[in-house]
């Protein structure tokens, strides 16, 4: 139709000029435009200028709304991998401290097995040449060289296992964050990225390390000599026997020593292995509080704005209904809050489909439903509402920029 009004005003068609023209119906489309102007002139206004303004709040309060829901996941995620991480931790540590203490008590097994032999060799020898042998003999198992290992193969151990717990939940982190979309991507959240908690984690394992224990194995002296010297004086016995209650003396003074050096190694070494692994546990339980304060802090944020904006749409779209029913009236007063309050009680709106308005008192509305949707383009229903009077103080205030909007 268009086409053939464009047609009409070109030189060669001006002998079809008028045929043209009135077939293309731009007149009766003029005039319609006109006649709407001057019947619908104050509510097209008021659907631009307030109703539409409410369409521009959607779109950015659709967004907060969505990282609202994102950043909520992310914290139920987060306190369910805590308490999955301090289980696979605590499991970890158990099964290390029992490796540490097996590991301890193989070594002094070793020791303790060379006893009998040791004994029945140096049944005879003096203390001092007791000593040096013992000593000779514990270093030849390499007794205190295992001792220092031992420690240091057990951190490192659970210090890999609590590294592969926490890159899994990293990755099961990265996973949920690829999975929500939008906006929200997890490379762009410096304080919560994969690669800071990897980070971040292992410097926490690192430093909790720097309390592991280092406990120094001490010589083992053979106080015994006395005895077995008072053993040999007496000339009744004879070698044999000699030599055998020497070297009984020998191994139980020798097992007792090992016995009470082995308690306070194994007390010592579980006292400080606990230790470590509760401080990174403490160190990780830590970090993960923080992460959770902090998008708790943004979530806080962003239901702030959200408020904001409801309250501002809500606003809006109250003003919109008491225009709407303006218009329906066939009258037309100054837009106030005062005017919005008496006459409007709620207004529910899917923007650009349906709008449900609710009024203090019974409208007898000059125009039809049809009428109204034909005009508005949307579904608009009227009814009143039975409440109790709504005192004005109880009425959300709207942003000042809003306001200036009324007078449409």
């Amino acid at each position: 139709m268009l086409l053939a009004a464009q047609l009409s005003r070109e030189e060669e068609h001006q002998q079809n000029k008028e045929k043209l023209f009135k077939a293309s119906r731009m007149q009766d489309f003029l005039d319609s435009i006109r006649v709407s102007l001057v019947e619908n002139g104050t509510i097209r206004r008021s659907q631009t200028l307030l109703g539409s303004t409410v369409g521009t709040i959607e779109k950015p309060d659709k967004w907060v709304t969505q990282q609202i829901q994102i950043y909520q996941q992310l914290i139920e995620t987060l306190k369910n991998k805590q308490k999955t991480v301090k289980k696979d931790i605590d499991k970890a540590a158990n099964h290390n401290r029992d490796y540490l203490v097996s590991e301890i008590q193989a070594i002094f097994q070793e020791a303790s097995n060379a006893i009998p032999q040791f004994s029945r060799d140096n049944w005879d020898s003096d203390k001092n040449k007791l000593n040096k042998n013992w000593q000779k003999k514990v270093k030849s198992l390499k007794f205190e060289e295992r001792l220092k290992n031992v420690p240091q193969a057990s951190s490192e151990k659970i210090k890999t296992e609590i590294q592969e717990i926490l890159e899994e939940v990293g990755n099961e982190l990265q996973l949920l964050f690829q999975l929500t979309g939008g906006n929200f991507k997890f490379n762009q959240q410096d304080s919560i990225s994969l690669k800071n908690f990897l980070r971040i984690s292992g410097s926490i394992i690192g430093l909790a390390g720097a309390v592991l224990f280092f406990f120094n194995p001490i010589g083992i002296a053979v106080g015994i000599v006395g005895g077995v010297i008072g053993l040999i004086a007496n000339f009744l016995k004879s070698k044999e026997e000699k030599q055998r209650e020497a070297a009984q003396i020998i191994e139980d003074s020798l097992r007792s020593q090992l016995d009470d050096y082995k308690y306070e190694t194994l007390q010592q070494a579980e006292q400080e292995f606990t230790k470590y692994s509760n401080s990174v546990a403490n160190s990780i339980n830590n970090y993960f509080e923080e992460l959770i304060t902090g998008l708790k802090g943004i979530t806080k944020e962003l239901n702030t704005a959200k408020t904001k904006l409801d309250n501002n749409a809500n606003y809006l779209n109250r003003a919109y209904a008491k225009r709407i029913i303006d218009w329906c009236l066939g009258k037309y007063e100054p837009l106030n809050d005062s005017s919005i309050i008496k006459t409007i009680a709620k207004v529910k709106r899917d923007f650009g489909k349906t709008m449900s308005i609710q009024t203090k008192s019974e409208i007898n509305l000059n125009k039809s439903p049809e009428e109204i949707k034909l005009v508005l383009q949307e579904d608009v229903s009227i009814n009143p509402i039975d409440l109790k009077p709504i005192k004005e103080t109880n009425i959300v205030s709207i942003d000042k920029r809003y306001k200036s909007l009324w007078r449409y």
